[in-house]
């Protein structure tokens, strides 16, 4: 495959191997704060600047950004919670639309072997029979 110099997937990808020298050697850089860091000292800051404690001027925030939220703009608020708390797991269904999924096997056992036969069409608990 020749590189056009675009990442356009896995293709320029090399694999580590262990026992390799590191592809990071350095790591992360010492003293490099987080988001919840930066989040919780920024509370901090302006708590104090407002006097409030921390906990007070979050449960303002939140409030705010649920307010916001009922009118639409949950924005603000969608990203606050994922990076303090990770965001919520979505289920992806990839299914066939309703339609019989086909699988076909393969036997490599026997070299002389006859030349394998589609399978019938299996239908899945997850998809609803056509018959």
């Amino acid at each position: 495959m020749e590189n056009t110099g675009k990442n356009t997937g896995h293709e320029n990808l090399i694999p580590w191997k262990e026992g390799d020298p590191s592809p990071n050697p350095n790591g992360r850089p010492k003293g490099q704060r987080n988001y919840a860091t930066i989040y919780r000292e920024a509370l901090i800051k302006l708590a104090a600047l407002n006097d409030k404690s921390p906990e007070e001027l979050e449960d303002e925030i939140v409030s705010s950004g649920l307010l916001n939220a009922r009118k639409g703009n949950y924005a603000f608020y969608k990203d606050v919670m994922d990076r303090l708390h990770g965001s919520a797991t979505q289920k992806t269904d990839v299914t066939s639309g309703g339609e019989k999924i086909q699988i076909n096997t393969i036997s490599y056992a026997d070299s002389n072997a006859p030349a394998p036969v589609p399978t019938a069409p299996v239908s899945t608990p997850d998809t609803p029979s056509l018959g």
